[in-house]
């Protein structure tokens, strides 16, 4: 028979909160496995990992049923319906995103826990994060405001979040099974974000959390998506926005913060691209550009009067002295 010491630290594991890790996974056999070994090295013990696969085709689901994880395998929908079957299949009393491409540093759950456990107002745990290469090296560890004033505000001037994997939600915060809105790839971390801030406080903390994988295939490399998503998440923030003054002047700067970012990016594809778009694609990308950031048309027109090359290299190098970061998967980095 155990000694009562044994029964109450056994009893106090039992108590520790469970702390839900959803894997979302659509081909992405290169880098699962670094996921979930990262997610089963967490130092807290009380924790569950789900991994919902997205209908892969590379085997992927191979790989992760080679762990100790609660697997789902669904057709193919988008990120959004994986995370949002990951949430009805965890029970944890808090949830934590990683991207199938991305790590969490094994602190990541308890350092979330604990800063949720201090304030518990919050809604959300950030943390700092490290941009990688696709091979793993860091290339800038992006750090969070603490303390933080207001993260609604903070997040209407932009997504200063970046990676869903270093955050920590309460449960609590999603009212019903659809967290993730489907209709808004690219930017439906961003609109989360927003949805749990304008009603719940968010806090940061310094420690690094989670390691956010740059590649080809990030979906911030769909300009006109982004430019598109971002801009609509945005605007949905209005009738909230428009109560404070403060709120106005934040929505404001990020509206013309993200229409400058993207729109910037769209004047270079087109400028740039060497494909014939079908006539209603190509009217849907100026209506686009014309809409969100019209000083890109004059440039675009004088482009088609010069010489491809020296078109790419004036374009380059006018990108190059904007994007001091690098541009991560789903969010973007800050305008």
């Amino acid at each position: 028979m155990p000694d009562n010491g044994s029964v109450t630290a056994d009893t106090n594991v039992r108590r520790k909160p469970l702390v839900s890790i959803i894997v979302p996974c659509y081909n992405c056999r290169n880098f699962v496995a670094e996921a979930i070994e990262s997610a089963l090295a967490q130092t807290y013990e009380n924790i569950e990992i789900v991994v919902v696969d997205d209908g892969s085709t590379d085997g992927s689901p191979v790989i992760a049923q080679g762990y100790p994880v609660q697997f789902v395998q669904e057709t193919h929908c988008g990120v959004s319906a994986a995370r949002n079957r990951g949430v009805r299949a965890s029970s944890g009393e808090y949830l934590v995103f990683l991207d199938s491409d991305d790590r969490l540093l094994p602190n990541a759950v308890s350092a979330g826990l604990a800063a949720l456990e201090q304030n518990p107002h919050c809604g959300m745990a950030v943390g700092a994060h490290n941009l990688t290469t696709p091979s793993g090296e860091c290339i800038v560890t992006r750090f969070k405001p603490v303390p933080l004033r207001d993260g609604y505000e903070l997040l209407l001037r932009s997504n200063f979040i970046e990676s869903t994997s270093s955050v920590m939600f309460r449960r609590s915060c999603f009212s019903s099974d659809a967290v993730f809105r489907a209709n808004l790839r690219g930017a439906e971390d961003y609109d989360v974000y927003l949805r749990v801030a304008r009603v719940s406080p968010v806090c940061c903390h310094s420690e690094i959390v989670a390691e956010y994988r740059l590649h080809s295939s990030n979906a911030s490399h769909n300009t006109r998506m982004m430019l598109s998503n971002t801009l609509a998440v945005l605007s949905q923030q209005w009738p909230i926005a428009r109560r404070s003054l403060r709120y106005i002047l934040a929505f404001l700067y990020g509206s013309m913060a993200w229409r400058r970012k993207y729109g910037r990016k769209l004047t270079a594809d087109i400028a740039t691209s060497k494909t014939i778009l079908p006539p209603q694609e190509e009217r849907a990308v100026w209506w686009l550009l014309a809409r969100s950031y019209p000083a890109g048309i004059p440039v675009v027109l004088i482009s088609r009067m010069l010489p491809k090359n020296l078109v790419n290299s004036m374009l380059q190098g006018h990108e190059d002295t904007q994007a001091h970061g690098a541009m991560p998967k789903s969010d973007l980095a800050r305008p």
